[in-house]
């Protein structure tokens, strides 16, 4: 009886580690930023702005992946866990992201460059009512934006 409770307990200790993936943060601030043109600060945030889209698509289909894993266990037993995804490491890319893109945003302002827009309040309110129209709809029972509903 002890082997199999030691021998859960490492399974689940194997699950928890292999769950999600590691973040790859943008570092908010950057050695050339001082040399930015108006014209660099720009596309740069846009880029930014494109890579939020990207992992907002990116959450949505982990809560779906989740799902499928959790199924998974039924069918395959245990060892689908390992393909669950805690957004850690979305949470964290979308943070370091959004304080980049105010920190571009200031260094425009200082050099009387155009706003960059939009602002990343209205980018974040976005955020914000996204995921809480998902977690109303998830509460009800219907897919959420994006869901694959095949």
């Amino acid at each position: 009886m002890r082997v199999q409770t030691m021998g859960l307990l490492a399974l689940g200790l194997i699950v928890l580690a292999a769950c999600g993936r590691p973040a790859n943060e943008v570092q908010v601030t950057q050695s050339s930023d001082e040399r930015l043109s108006c014209f660099q600060l720009n596309s740069q945030y846009q880029a930014n702005l494109d890579a939020v889209g990207f992992i907002r698509q990116e959450d949505i289909n982990r809560e779906s992946d989740n799902l499928g894993a959790v199924a998974g266990v039924l069918v395959m037993g245990v060892g689908s866990l390992l393909a669950l995804d805690d957004g850690s490491a979305n949470e964290a890319e979308l943070t370091a992201m959004i304080a980049r893109n105010r920190r571009l945003s200031s260094l425009a302002e200082t050099k009387g460059c155009d706003p960059l827009l939009p602002t990343m309040d209205t980018v974040e309110a976005d955020i914000a009512a996204a995921a809480a129209a998902r977690a109303a709809e998830r509460d009800q029972g219907q897919p959420g934006p994006g869901a694959n509903v095949d």
